[in-house]
């Protein structure tokens, strides 16, 4: 059952840390271009003088002067003249030099100006204080236009700033900046289709013909590293799904013979079952039961590094589990250590039972009144368990390891499971099995540890 997913959006978090970032190298080239134009507030000041000089002059061009002086009134040039007359000021001058309107601001206090002939100039009155003059026709003669400001109360300098940051700035990027963030929705949608497409692969998968690999071929490195990382995921999963099915069904096949054996005898014999009979049987499904529990628990095997154990010890401690069953069978069990190295790493259980089922195979084949030697090696490390059986060809090795696979010459009915349990078991070991012929005959298999 599917449950509603929630979270975040990886498109929409790109998409709002794009955003931001755009707005910070915004802010960021405000501020420094802002720093720029105030690092010299003088020549600011020098030049927003001269602008109010140019913008009256343009407004006042082609009017007679006689029509200026007339109709020109103090605040027609900015608000800002009348409130703050103490610090802003204008007048005109006519073409005689005779002032024909002014502003409230006090000229007397300013040492007199005498006419410029040039078109336009500046001229500094005190620390923060600048004069600037623009000529203009005022009808068939020229007049001339002095603004003055001392101070800066209506902050026009801060308005010149804003104005410049407006324009060299806020109108190119702001276009850009749109333009962009329109255009990453699509980059980033189209970069981030992987990852959806792996998403709805993923819930695709609702048995075992579901699981294929996902395919990646253009995606971006990050995203190919997941969708490899998760293709070698799905291939563990299928194996490992394939291997249960296999065995569950070679499982369920094995057990249903030795079943239907004993329900036939139980019903043919009826009353007169014999009981040793009927033990054997019941003794031979409980070793199949333990082969299949010991199989599972193979699959499942999981080493810890750091763990180690003597294998002298596992070695000796198996023998005396089993001499009772070898005893039983007319062979003898023996051990010899041509390793000054016993340690080795692994779980000592899991290895018990490989050991265990390699001395039971022993058992099995080995004649009567003969010997099985169990022998522990070095260079590599290695545990060698030796009989004098009739052996093995090399073409029955391979088909041993498998599982449900019985070689010739056992005298019970075994499920064919040991030597794959032990495969198993050495290889999340990281070692192998071993299969010798000695000269004399039998056969010598041997736990290899190639790590240790």
């Amino acid at each position: 059952m599917t449950g509603t997913v929630s979270g975040w959006s990886l498109e929409r978090r790109l998409r709002k840390r794009l955003a931001i970032v755009t707005l910070l190298v915004t802010l960021l080239t405000s501020a420094i271009v802002g720093i720029h134009y105030g690092s010299d507030v003088s020549d600011l000041r020098q030049r927003k003088v001269l602008e109010r000089a140019e913008s009256i002059a343009a407004s006042l061009a082609e009017i007679p002067v006689e029509t200026i002086g007339a109709d020109t009134r103090s605040d027609m040039f900015g608000q800002f003249f009348v409130t703050h007359s103490q610090a802003y000021g204008w007048r005109i001058r006519g073409p005689n030099g005779a002032i024909v309107a002014t502003s409230e601001f006090n000229w007397a206090e300013l040492v007199t100006m005498p006419p410029s002939s040039a078109d336009e100039w500046t001229h500094r009155v005190s620390e923060k204080g600048w004069i600037a003059g623009k000529h203009f026709a005022c009808g068939a003669s020229r007049c001339e236009v002095q603004v003055i400001a001392l101070s800066d109360p209506a902050h026009l300098l801060s308005w010149l700033i804003a104005g410049e940051i407006g324009v060299h700035i806020l109108l190119p990027i702001l276009p850009f900046g749109m333009l962009m963030l329109l255009a990453s929705r699509r980059v980033i949608h189209s970069t981030l289709s992987p990852l959806q497409h792996m998403s709805e692969r993923a819930h695709a998968i609702q048995g075992l013909h579901d699981v294929e690999p996902i395919e990646v071929d253009d995606a971006p490195l990050e995203v190919s590293g997941l969708a490899t990382a998760l293709n070698e995921a799905h291939q563990r999963l299928r194996s490992a799904m394939e291997r249960e099915q296999a065995f569950i069904l070679d499982a369920a096949h094995t057990l249903r013979t030795p079943l239907a054996a004993l329900g036939s005898r139980l019903e043919l014999d009826g009353a007169d079952v014999d009981p040793k009979v009927l033990r054997e049987d019941v003794d031979a499904l409980t070793r199949l039961c333990s082969q299949l529990l010991n199989a599972a628990h193979a699959d499942r095997l999981v080493i810890n590094p750091h763990r180690r154990i003597d294998a002298g010890t596992l070695i000796m401690d198996t023998i005396a589990r089993l001499d009772r069953l070898a005893q039983k069978s007319g062979v003898e069990l023996a051990y010899e250590c041509h390793s000054a190295k016993t340690l080795i790493q692994g779980d000592e259980d899991a290895l018990a039972i490989a050991l265990t089922n390699l001395i039971e195979n022993a058992i099995q084949h080995a004649p009567k009144g003969s010997e099985i030697l169990v022998s522990l090696h070095d260079a590599p490390l290695r545990v060698t368990v030796s009989d004098q059986g009739p052996g093995l060809a090399d073409n029955q090795i391979e088909m041993l390891v498998s599982r449900f696979a019985r070689g010739r010459g056992a005298r019970d009915g075994g499920a064919g499971l040991g030597l794959s349990i032990v495969s198993r078991i050495m290889d999340v070991h990281g070692g192998h099995l071993r299969f010798q012929t000695p000269e004399k005959g039998g056969l010598a298999v041997s736990l290899v540890f190639e790590s240790d």
